[in-house]
C-alpha cells in the first residue's frame, strides 16, 4: 500500500511539473487541477472495482490481520497529533501553529507546500523560499500534497494553504503502518505490533515531527518498509519466486526513503549491504545473485531518475542536501 501511494504521488508531481513546463501558462494551472484530480479518482474506482469481486484468502487474510489494524493506527495518530497540535494554541492558521505548538521551529516544514503551490501554479520560484531551492527538498511530500490537497478544497472546502498543512501531518503519520508492517515481521502477534506503534507514536521526537511535517516521519516510512523486506529475507521466509518482486520493491522503497529526506542516507547504505547478503544467501548460484542485485539497482535508479532529470533541466542542485548531510554541515 506504501509502495503503491508513494509511486503515484511521485509519478504526479513529475507528470504536474512537465505539464508546467509543456503546457502554455493560461491553462496549465487547470490542466495541473483535472491531473491531480483524476490520479486522485483512479485508485478509488479501482478499489471500489475490487470490492465488487472477491478476494482470494491470502489477500483478505492481509486486510483484516495488516491493512486495517494498520490504517486504524494511522488515523488515530493523525488525530491525536493533530488535536493535540490545535488545543490551546490561541489563534493562527495550522502552518504557523505547527512551527511554534512545541518548540520555536525553523519554517523548513512549509518548504513541501511552497513547492507543491509552484507546481500547481506552473510557476516554480527559485529560489524557492529565502536561500532554498526547489531542489533542496525531496519531491515526495510534495507529491502527496499534490496528490489530495485539491480533493480536500473541492470537496471540503479547505484552502490549499491549510490543506497542505494538515496533509504535512498525514503524511509522517505514515509510518505508524510502517511501524505495524515492521513489528509484524518480527513477530505474528498483532498485540505486540499495536503496542509498538503506541510507543513509537509517545516518544517526544515522533510527538514533534508528526505535527511539525518536515518529512523525516515519511523517510522513516519507506525505511521501515525496506527494513522488513531485508529481515524477511536474511530469516530466509521469502520464497525464491517471490526474491526478484521483493528485490524490485527493496530499490523502490529505498529511493522513496531517498526521496522524502536525504538524512536517511546514512541507513540505506548499511541496510542495501545487509539486503545483498541475504540476497547472496537464498540464491542458488552467482548468476541469479547478480541478477537479483541487478534488479535492485534498476529498480531503485528508475524511481530516482525524475528527481535527477529534474535537476538538470533545472540546473539546481538536486543533491545538495545529501552532499550536506554526508559532509557532516
Amino acid at each position: 500500500m506504501l509502495i503503491s501511494i508513494g509511486v503515484a504521488a511521485l509519478s504526479l508531481w513529475f507528470l504536474g511539473w512537465l505539464v508546467g513546463c509543456i503546457a502554455p501558462i493560461a491553462i496549465a494551472p487547470h490542466l495541473i487541477t483535472l491531473l491531480c484530480l483524476a490520479v486522485f479518482a483512479a485508485p478509488v474506482v479501482y478499489a471500489l472495482a475490487c470490492l465488487r469481486r472477491p478476494l482470494p484468502a491470502g489477500d483478505k487474510r492481509a486486510l483484516v490481520t495488516i491493512a486495517l489494524p494498520a490504517l486504524l493506527l494511522m488515523i488515530a495518530g493523525y488525530l491525536v497529533a493533530t488535536g493535540f497540535g490545535i488545543l490551546w494554541t490561541g489563534a493562527g492558521t495550522i502552518v504557523e501553529i505547527q512551527q511554534s505548538r512545541y518548540l520555536a521551529m525553523p519554517g523548513d516544514h512549509i518548504i513541501p507546500n511552497f513547492f507543491a503551490s509552484g507546481i500547481r501554479n506552473a510557476d516554480i520560484p527559485s529560489p524557492l523560499m529565502g536561500d532554498w531551492f526547489s531542489a533542496d527538498r525531496p519531491p515526495l511530500q510534495v507529491g502527496f500534497l499534490l496528490l489530495f490537497a485539491k480533493v480536500l478544497e473541492k470537496g471540503l472546502k479547505i484552502s490549499t494553504y491549510n490543506g497542505d498543512g494538515y496533509l504535512g501531518i498525514a503524511c509522517q503519520a505514515l509510518f505508524i503502518v510502517a511501524t505495524y508492517r515492521f513489528v509484524r515481521t518480527l513477530t505474528a502477534c498483532r498485540r505486540a505490533a499495536g503496542v509498538a506503534c503506541v510507543a513509537a507514536f509517545l516518544v517526544p521526537a515522533s510527538g514533534l515531527y508528526l505535527f511539525y511535517p518536515w518529512p523525516k516521519l515519511l523517510s522513516a516510512a519507506y525505511l521501515l518498509i525496506a527494513a522488513a523486506i531485508t529481515i524477511d529475507l536474511l530469516r530466509r521466509r521469502t520464497t525464491t519466486a517471490r526474491v526478484r518482486s521483493s528485490s524490485v520493491v527493496f530499490g523502490i522503497a529505498t529511493s522513496l526513503a531517498l526521496l522524502s529526506h536525504g538524512g536517511v542516507i546514512f541507513a540505506i547504505i548499511p541496510l542495501a549491504v545487509a539486503f545483498i547478503v541475504g540476497l547472496v544467501r537464498t540464491t542458488p548460484n552467482v548468476r541469479a545473485a547478480l541478477a537479483r542485485i541487478v534488479a535492485v539497482l534498476l529498480a531503485a535508479v528508475i524511481t530516482y531518475l525524475p528527481w535527477w532529470l529534474y535537476g538538470k533541466v533545472t540546473g539546481e542542485d538536486h543533491g545538495r542536501l545529501i552532499k550536506w548531510h554526508l559532509g557532516g554541515d
